[in-house]
């Protein structure tokens, strides 16, 4: 069956302050049956489960630990499997939906083309794919602090932000709708979303990055204890800087691209 996308638009960006209610916006939820590759913790596919009971979910992930947390926590119509995207272990058409929700950029470039492909051949025809990555550093200052901040305690030089692999590597506006284009899906369109932090203290967001933000754990890993906490605490002394009297407000620009089979 074919669905209809809600179009998307790229500018100006539109303020959110909940992701899934857009994405109940943009792609058809009922009933269907979605993948999410690279669930992580599990967070966004548990929440929307909770919101879209008659949907059925399997949640990809390839780091074994993580894959080991989210099945000592099982929930209804929820499946979790070891793998990476590059090589999704389901048939053709599988799926009415997918999701890469902030997930995309950690597939390594030399693999990408093969991960889309993967996606697009288990959609069923007319099923739809969804991503979000964030957008540029101009408009991501949070994490350019963590990144930079991280990369001068690990002793290396500042990156292009651009550089694969990183948090920020697909930013450049249309890169994310080439990709999917070029692994045959259709009626591609990205919404720019402007979706700010708020949370109640910096603290609770260095807590949210040490949980979530791969790249920059990564390099911080490679530090002995008393250096990582002393990168961990110049990290949260410059984000401060975004805190007042009443909260934490991180600014935090995404792309949202949906595509159809």
């Amino acid at each position: 069956m074919t669905e209809n996308l809600t179009p998307a638009k790229t500018s100006p960006p539109r303020l959110i302050d909940d992701e899934l209610d857009l994405l109940a916006e943009l792609v058809p939820l009922a009933g269907r049956r979605l993948i999410e590759l690279g669930c992580g913790n599990a967070r966004l596919a548990r929440t929307l489960l909770a919101r879209h009971p008659d949907i059925e979910l399997t949640g990809l992930e390839v780091d074994q630990r993580q894959h080991a947390k989210n099945l000592a926590a099982p929930q209804p119509r929820l499946h979790f499997v070891a793998a990476g995207a590059q090589a999704i272990p389901f048939d053709d058409a599988s799926f009415d939906g997918a999701l890469m929700l902030k997930s995309l950029h950690h597939v390594p470039m030399p693999l990408m083309d093969t991960a889309l492909d993967e996606m697009a051949r288990v959609l069923r025809p007319g099923g739809w794919a969804c991503s979000m990555v964030f957008s540029g550093p101009e408009r991501n200052p949070c994490l350019t602090t963590l990144m930079g901040t991280a990369l001068r305690h690990a002793g290396l030089p500042p990156r292009d932000p651009y550089q694969p692999g990183g948090l920020l590597s697909l930013g450049r506006p249309g890169h994310v709708d080439t990709l999917f284009r070029e692994a045959g899906l259709r009626d591609v369109a990205t919404t720019t979303l402007d979706a700010p932090f708020e949370l109640r203290s910096v603290d609770e967001y260095v807590d949210f990055v040490k949980d979530s933000a791969g790249p920059v754990r990564e390099l911080l890993a490679a530090l002995d204890a008393s250096a990582a906490q002393a990168a961990w605490t110049d990290i949260t002394t410059r984000l401060r800087s975004f805190e007042d009297d009443h909260g934490w407000h991180g600014p935090n620009e995404l792309l949202l691209t949906a595509a159809r089979r």
